[in-house]
């Protein structure tokens, strides 16, 4: 959201720039630099994001229905507004399902079981995406300002190049193509002198 020259990230862990690196263990990646890149265009960004930091979390601080999440993000569209805030919205990166479901039964879970309950892996990928596209709509209804994460990492013939070994998690190379996704935003709104530079 934007109140003024600051921009506030509320997400979770793939807007914090979390990574998961050779070793197995989550860390925060430096390929999103996104207080870098707010700077260079005159503005402040604070980022908010916590792992595991949903939009049920962000609101009361979402994975409860989807006409719960539709209402939730409404309730937020509106309280921003009214204290003068911009909200922005940001589409849900696309998830590696198969990458993903190798990830979670990686211990021993039962993966024939939790695939019959699916029907297939690419399940996941659907229903993932039935949020983004929900938040798409919200930000078309709404006239606020969508940053196409989704739309971004999916321009890629190929997802895992992109993506770290649990197939949720931009790797570095990832957040470079979400750093350009949130660029292009920034570029397009009314220029403003970079931080420490006195306006002109």
């Amino acid at each position: 959201m934007i109140c003024d020259n600051r921009i506030m990230i509320f997400g979770d862990s793939i807007l914090k720039g979390v990574v998961l690196d050779r070793e197995q263990k989550y860390r925060v990646g430096s390929g999103l630099e996104l207080e870098q890149l707010g700077a260079e265009h005159g503005l402040r960004i604070e980022n908010h994001s916590r792992f595991g930091c949903t939009c049920g979390k962000g609101v009361a601080m979402l994975e409860r229905l989807l006409a719960q999440f539709t209402a939730l993000y409404q309730q937020a569209i509106a309280r921003l507004r009214a204290l003068d805030i911009r909200p922005v919205l940001i589409t849900l990166p696309p998830v590696c399902a198969g990458r993903y479901f190798r990830w979670i039964t990686r211990s021993g879970l039962n993966a024939g079981a939790i695939l019959r309950w699916l029907g297939d892996v690419e399940a996941i990928y659907r229903y993932q995406e039935r949020y983004s596209r929900t938040l798409e709509t919200l930000a078309r209804d709404s006239g606020c300002l969508c940053v196409d994460l989704r739309g971004a990492l999916l321009q890629n013939r190929q997802l895992e190049p992109y993506y770290c070994d649990d197939g949720i998690h931009p790797n570095e190379a990832g957040q470079q193509v979400l750093h350009r996704a949130v660029e292009g935003l920034l570029d397009s709104l009314p220029a403003r002198p970079a931080m420490g530079q006195a306006a002109g």
